[in-house]
């Protein structure tokens, strides 16, 4: 009788998918940092966690507004520029003398049929001096595409970046999953990510044997403007607040977001 080695090729096939889940969720990997931190737009949806470090020379680039602008007026009102990109609404919801409103969105490459604009082709038309900048974007899922093909010359430019990133839930998909890599690998090389907030909009999914949230804003800072460490940071925060009101909050002690013991790649 022969012998069947019952699952040996399928345990195989398990441990690296496994594998391969584990390296790519830990891209997203938070860290402390010396700056403190505060909130920037209403609590709940539409605002984003800031390291304190900006100054009103700095220009604010906001894509994907909508009709919730607490966090660009906010910006306004203490006296910076906040240049504001949306192709699908009419108009600008609130007037300000800082706030410049174009109907245009953002791609990872020039469509003008479409009023579509990469980051760079913006600054470039409408003089917006990129240097220590920050960058506000929740776009729907385009963000993958606009990183993804952003010269790294430019993405290194700014100072902050605050995106909501979308479709979390596809991270093992064949498709998804290298560009998914090149961008966090992208951002990692010249950022930190100093703070994590589920979305709970979405729901937490499984995949293979992790948990990650399916909608994540994300905060970064140019590393070189930081000291960092591994994170002691149990999120949500007290800077986080639910972004469905009527939904609890999610927890983010799962990997990467929990508390890891001190990391030899901190500085």
């Amino acid at each position: 009788m022969t012998e069947k080695h019952m699952g040996s090729a399928g345990a195989s096939k398990d441990a690296t998918d496994h594998d391969r889940i584990f390296e790519l969720l830990a891209l997203l990997t938070p860290w402390d940092i010396d700056l403190d931190k505060f909130r920037i737009g209403r609590r709940g949806d539409g605002g984003y966690v800031a390291a304190d470090q900006l100054h009103p020379k700095q220009a604010i680039l906001s894509y994907g507004i909508s009709n919730e602008v607490s966090f660009d007026l906010e910006m306004a009102e203490a006296g910076f520029k906040v240049w504001q990109f949306d192709h699908t609404i009419d108009g600008a919801p609130v007037v300000h003398d800082n706030l410049i409103f174009h109907k245009e969105g953002v791609a990872g490459r020039d469509r003008p049929e479409e009023k579509l604009f990469t980051v760079e082709s913006h600054a470039e038309r409408f003089g917006i001096n990129l240097d220590g900048a920050i960058l506000k974007m929740d776009v729907e899922g385009s963000e993958w595409d606009v990183f993804s093909t952003m010269p790294e010359t430019v993405l290194a430019k700014f100072d902050q970046i605050y995106v909501e990133f979308h479709g979390l839930a596809r991270i093992a998909r064949p498709r998804f999953a290298p560009v998914f890599k090149v961008v966090m690998e992208k951002l990692n090389r010249h950022f930190t990510l100093f703070h994590v907030h589920a979305n709970n909009a979405r729901p937490l999914v499984q995949i293979e044997n992790y948990v990650t949230p399916g909608l994540l804003e994300a905060s970064f800072i140019r590393t070189e403007l930081v000291d960092r460490s591994a994170s002691n940071t149990w999120y949500p925060t007290e800077l986080d607040e639910p972004n469905m009101r009527n939904r609890p909050d999610l927890n983010l002690w799962l990997f990467p977001f929990a508390p890891r013991p001190s990391d030899p790649l901190s500085r």
